[in-house]
């Protein structure tokens, strides 16, 4: 290994530490999930703010969603 690998490989610490680099696996992966959760509960409540329904668009109010 030469000094330029081992310098940058220094500053990763998964590669010292196996508990650390799952902690950041697991919440890199989940960081994933919970946005892709978000996205379809946003995609969600925008259909029903343009539904034509007017049922559905009172059903996306922010009192309700207190």
């Amino acid at each position: 290994m030469n000094s330029t690998t081992r310098t940058l490989s220094i500053h990763d610490l998964s590669s010292i530490s196996f508990p650390f680099g799952k902690i950041r696996i697991y919440f890199v992966l989940n960081g994933l999930n919970i946005s892709r959760y978000l996205l379809c509960l946003i995609s969600f409540d925008r259909w029903m703010i343009t539904s034509r329904d007017v049922g559905i668009r009172e059903k996306s109010s922010p009192e309700l969603a207190r």
